[in-house]
């Protein structure tokens, strides 16, 4: 064993570097708050002094001018793209109306025609073939004719 004062300087041999930083590294801290604060302290003061100047009021002003109109020009560009979506809907919608509209004058005029032509029309508004083996009716014939007039067809 070795006598308590050759542990107290090995202990300050290795320890004391260390110290020595962390005491250079707290002081240094404390100084570089201070002086971030008086930076800050600076620029919030001359800041103050020129805000009071009218040609600086006057730039603030149409600073806030600048970002209500950027603001208002957003607003608009949404506004704008709606009514974009909605004239295209309406512009489908018109071009399904006409063709509908077209349609029904088609078939309105293919009916009126077919009445006029006399052809029996079917039940989706075309006119039927002219067979009367497609409408299961026979032929009009001499013996068909004498079976009607006797009664028995």
């Amino acid at each position: 064993l070795l006598p308590f004062w050759v542990y107290l300087i090995a202990g300050c041999v290795v320890s004391l570097p260390y110290l020595i930083y962390k005491a250079k590294i707290g002081w240094r801290q404390a100084e570089m708050r201070l002086r971030d604060a008086r930076i800050a302290y600076l620029r919030w003061k001359h800041v103050e002094e020129r805000r009071s100047e009218p040609e600086v009021q006057a730039a603030l002003q149409l600073a806030q001018e600048v970002v209500s109109l950027q603001e208002r020009l957003q607003l608009l560009k949404a506004h704008l793209q709606g009514i974009k979506e909605r004239l295209d809907a309406a512009r489908s919608q018109a071009v399904g109306c006409h063709q509908q509209f077209v349609q029904y004058w088609e078939t309105l005029r293919d009916q009126l025609v077919a009445q006029r032509d006399g052809v029996p029309q079917g039940g989706r508004g075309r006119a039927i073939p002219f067979n009367r083996r497609a409408v299961e009716e026979h032929p009009d014939t001499l013996l068909r004719r004498l079976l009607r007039v006797f009664g028995r067809g």
